[in-house]
């Protein structure tokens, strides 16, 4: 069971959620027993995220995408084992996984959501325990994405003084 304390004299566990710009939300001290990713995550959405519950599926999904590959890579969801190592090799799996037809799992847009959400989440757990080698995704970037405002060709108003040549096809 995860304990949550208050700053004030009684100790009292906090069943709602609380908004970031609330000043409840400085009276939250997750107990230093709590030593599973899971754990922290379970912390975290009951505490911290205020979001819609469709936004929160996503979210969950993308942090359970990370979790999955800590537990194939190293076998354990303890918390001081998560290294900048560890995040930089999630990074490059969310890159390079292929899907059973040889293309690649997840696009830049998502693979950067994911790594966003996990930055998030590795912040605040640092706020709250700092992890031994510092904050675990903090060096990480977020993949380059084009632009999907790039004009291929320009649009020219009919009042324009550019010259304009055609091509013959």
């Amino acid at each position: 069971m995860l304990y949550y304390f208050c700053m004030a004299k009684h100790p009292q566990k906090v069943l709602q959620n609380t908004s970031r710009n609330d000043s409840a939300a400085n009276l939250l001290v997750v107990n230093s027993k709590i030593h599973s990713i899971s754990s922290w995550m379970a912390a975290y959405f009951q505490f911290e995220v205020t979001t819609l519950e469709s936004s929160q599926q996503v979210q969950r999904r993308d942090l359970a995408t990370f979790l999955q590959f800590r537990l194939d890579e190293v076998g354990d969801d303890k918390l001081l084992n998560w290294t900048p190592r560890l995040s930089q090799a999630f990074k490059t799996f969310l890159q390079r996984a292929p899907t059973d037809d040889g293309n690649r799992h997840w696009n830049d847009r998502t693979v950067n959501r994911t790594l966003a959400q996990l930055k998030t989440f590795a912040k605040w757990v640092n706020n709250h325990r700092p992890f031994p080698l510092g904050d675990p995704m903090n060096k990480i970037k977020l993949l380059p994405t084009a632009n999907l405002l790039s004009v291929d060709r320009p649009i020219i108003s009919p009042t324009s003084t550019v010259d304009l040549q055609l091509k013959k096809v």
